[in-house]
């Protein structure tokens, strides 16, 4: 197999993997770079051609035909993974082993960024229950948005990869058909996570659905013990000219033990039905 990267040649008898940058490409890939944001492969007659955009801002675009691979390069991303695959060997060197072998350095160390993701649901679930609930939405929302930027690459990816399986142009698959497997387990634990997200997020939702019960208790319960009074007031604010209580001597005495024997009753009543 002959690798070509950049000005950098290695022998080989089977294949040619070639890496070029991105501003000698021609307009035909130019099209896809411009649409750059997913992965996707696309069939033009013989050849397979895509673009890439990884989570952490990666972007190339990749051309495969029969017995060679085109990529065009930005920020030299696939030439430093080339480099490192160089580094290491393949019990049976070929086109596709070889390519297999770069898409999956792409997600190798994803199972340890899902890690970090579900350790930071998993502290913002106990700062739900331990009641610290002011900066949640703060920090779960971009959480949620890196996931489901995570799901859709995996999803993409695998869907490349079986594309890459279909498409004829190679002789053995079995290493694409193994890329594809990891892209599902990858999006699978995605998923995962992305649901232990939503049940968090309705945990902070029970909780502050719980601070305002309390507060329209609170409320309530205030509203209780003032209602007695506000009649009281109401009724001998009328001042009505046959009203006694208005000439009698202990008249007012009379309403300040009868405003404060409401309160106090009603606040007995609530305690004593728990309200």
């Amino acid at each position: 197999m002959k690798y070509k990267i950049l000005n950098h040649l290695a022998a080989g008898d089977d294949g040619e993997i070639e890496i070029t940058d991105y501003k000698g490409c021609g307009e035909e890939v130019g099209d896809f770079y411009r649409r750059a944001g997913f992965c996707k492969f696309e069939r033009r007659g013989e050849r397979l051609v895509g673009s890439f955009s990884t989570p952490d801002g990666r972007h190339f675009l990749c051309t495969v035909s029969k017995n060679k691979c085109r990529f065009e390069d930005e920020n030299d991303c696939v030439k430093n993974i080339f480099e490192r695959l160089c580094g290491g060997s393949f019990e049976t060197p070929s086109l596709e082993t070889v390519l297999s072998a770069f898409f999956t350095e792409l997600i190798d160390d994803e199972l340890e960024r899902l890690y970090v993701i579900e350790h930071k649901i998993s502290s913002l679930e106990t700062s739900v229950l331990d009641g610290s609930i002011s900066t949640f939405l703060h920090k779960m929302q971009p959480i949620r948005t890196e996931l489901r930027r995570l799901h859709g690459y995996y999803t993409q990816l695998g869907e490349c990869a079986d594309k890459l399986t279909d498409s004829g142009i190679f002789g053995e698959t079995q290493a694409f058909v193994t890329l594809f497997e990891r892209c599902s387990r990858l999006a699978a634990q995605t998923q995962m996570l992305r649901d232990y997200s939503l049940q968090v997020s309705e945990l902070y939702q029970a909780q502050v659905d719980l601070r305002l019960n309390g507060t329209m208790k609170t409320l309530t319960v205030v509203t209780s013990v003032f209602l007695p009074l506000s009649l009281i007031t109401g009724w001998y604010g009328m001042n009505f000219a046959n009203m006694p209580e208005l000439t009698w001597r202990y008249g007012y005495p009379f309403v300040i033990v009868m405003a404060i024997a409401a309160a106090v009753c009603s606040i007995l009543y609530i305690k004593r039905n728990k309200f």
